[in-house]
């Protein structure tokens, strides 16, 4: 495909491509296939690599229009041995990596930028979305910084729309900075629903910052064994955590995937996207579940952005020694009795005025705690369970936030921010508050109306 028209390499002539002028359009914008060539194979048409290697000091583009592209016994590279790593991509219908195979694009100055079924966010048009794409157990993608840089971005990707897509990831990704400096780069993988159970991932950086490892599926359970975690019951008010109807099937990631991704790189879970967690999301999707212990003592943090609700079974038990994000965009955060959260840096945030947080016990040391809605700003929020913190501040909208069935434990130099406005705030919607100065002071909220802050007892 060109701007000025269309060249089919079976009917058009040398003539008709003069005609064109310029370039084809890059990628899926150009590359287009003959829909009834499909229908009279009957199958996908290919491209199967099966012992090949190929290195170039250059991009690669293999690109397979409503067919397939299978890598087999081999190593692509677009490796640079003097500068950054180049960009390597594989588009088609279904994606399909050996647990044999390479992917490189790794440099001493910084990785290049590997993409396998999709672009970042599916932010690049003119990268073809896959509806599957596998990547087997043993395989390694390699994206990292060889000396001094930072380590570059893979992306493994199904189109996160389509009812039928997957995004099967087993084997090793690396976007690791340079020994020398340089910060960890950034890997996503997505799809409807993801299979990520065997993947191993590293951002890590021994000079600089950590990158990010991204998981877009459309809901997921973090739960111990097989089996959906989605759906609970809904009487008492519980949310109800169910299934798309446009889903084929819930994900479902182990705590202990999720354990060993944080020792070498931040982790985000978002069931929308970065940007807007609720964006593509039909009725009843969105949803985070967890079931089951999640324990890490790496520094690196859990963000969790959920376009509808969260919950918490009374056997998930979260431990961190890094910042925690919970983020109901749509819903609730929900949690049954006998489930705890314990990190040193916790963030809430509810969308909507009405989003309760509820039930859960959070220990947060050191630290800070709010409820805030996804663009930052206070919003109103019934919360209930218990909360204490050794130090720094729980933050709330007084107006609209209640903590009327909330315990809250003030230790060390922590203290409790309540931001209204209009008159003088007052304490009749605290439900049991404990380890606080006998006297409070209220001061000026700086264009935010009045503030009640109540210290911890010396």
């Amino acid at each position: 495909q060109f701007d000025a028209g269309q060249f089919d390499v079976f009917s058009s002539s040398a003539d008709d491509l003069a005609l064109l002028r310029g370039e084809p359009l890059p990628g899926a914008l150009g590359l287009q296939a003959k829909p009834q060539l499909e229908s009279d194979a009957g199958v996908l048409p290919g491209i199967h690599l099966n012992g090949i290697n190929i290195s170039i000091d250059d991009d690669l583009l293999i690109d397979a229009p409503g067919g397939q592209v299978a890598v087999e016994n081999s190593t692509l590279s677009v490796s640079s041995e003097e500068n950054i790593g180049g960009t390597l991509t594989l588009t088609g219908e279904e994606i399909d990596i050996d647990g044999n195979s390479q992917l490189l694009a790794t440099g001493p100055e910084g990785g290049g930028l590997i993409q396998v079924g999709g672009s970042w966010q599916n932010s690049d048009p003119s990268v073809r979305q896959a509806v599957k794409a596998t990547v087997d157990s043993g395989a390694v993608l390699d994206a990292s910084a060889t000396n001094n840089g930072d380590g570059g971005e893979i992306v493994v990707w199904s189109d996160v729309t389509n009812p039928a897509s997957e995004t099967a990831v087993a084997g090793s990704l690396f976007v690791e900075a340079g020994v020398a400096g340089g910060d960890g780069g950034r890997v996503e993988t997505s799809g409807n629903v993801l299979n990520v159970d065997d993947i191993h991932i590293d951002a890590g950086a021994e000079n600089g910052a950590a990158g990010l490892w991204l998981l877009d599926p459309v809901d997921i359970g973090i739960n111990y064994g097989s089996g959906a975690a989605l759906g609970s019951s809904s009487s008492g008010g519980t949310i109800i955590y169910e299934n798309s109807s446009s889903s084929n099937s819930s994900t479902v990631i182990s705590p202990e995937t999720i354990e060993d991704a944080l020792t070498n790189a931040n982790v985000i879970i978002t069931t929308g996207t970065v940007d807007d967690p609720t964006a593509g999301l039909g009725s009843g999707t969105g949803n985070v579940f967890f079931q089951g212990d999640l324990s890490s003592e790496s520094p690196y943090s859990l963000e969790i952005y959920a376009g509808n609700s969260i919950g918490m079974s009374g056997t998930a038990n979260i431990s961190l020694s890094g910042p925690l994000v919970l983020s109901a965009i749509n819903g609730y955060i929900q949690s049954s009795s006998g489930s705890s959260v314990q990190t040193p840096n916790l963030t809430l945030q509810t969308q909507s005025t009405s989003g309760a947080i509820n039930n859960a016990v959070f220990t947060v040391d050191d630290a800070y705690l709010g409820l805030y809605n996804h663009s930052f700003a206070e919003v109103g929020s019934a919360f209930s369970g218990s909360v204490t913190l050794a130090s720094g501040s729980l933050i709330t909208n007084f107006d609209t936030t209640s903590l009327e069935n909330a315990q809250v434990i003030l230790e060390g130099d922590a203290h409790l921010v309540l931001r209204r406005t209009g008159s003088t705030p007052t304490l009749h919607k605290i439900g049991a508050l404990s380890g606080t100065s006998v006297t409070s002071k209220v001061r000026a909220g700086d264009g935010d109306g009045d503030i009640l802050e109540i210290g911890a007892k010396n």
